[in-house]
């Protein structure tokens, strides 16, 4: 921790998007980067910096996740899961 302006904050380059959640949906799950969401197909969360939010992808196809994230479910995640969005 760091002291900016009396505040304590973590250095940016310190912070980084998947040690935190994202957002919680359907019976109230956090979602986190990497995670595999299912919608209609299999996804994968990341963040995306150009935009500054939360975005999920397959093969060529991205959207961001809010929108949708009440109508998904959390099936596992690339670390321990890989297979699932080939």
């Amino acid at each position: 921790m760091e002291n900016y302006n009396n505040n304590l904050r973590e250095p940016s380059n310190r912070i980084r998007p998947q040690d935190y959640k994202l957002c919680r949906i359907g019976e109230g799950k956090d979602i986190y980067e990497g995670d595999i969401i299912h919608d209609t197909q299999n996804r994968e969360v990341y963040w995306y910096d150009v935009h500054g939010a939360w975005y999920m992808r397959r093969k060529g196809f991205t959207c961001e996740v809010a929108p949708m994230a009440e109508h998904c479910e959390i099936i596992g995640n690339t670390y321990e899961n890989p297979e699932l969005i080939k």
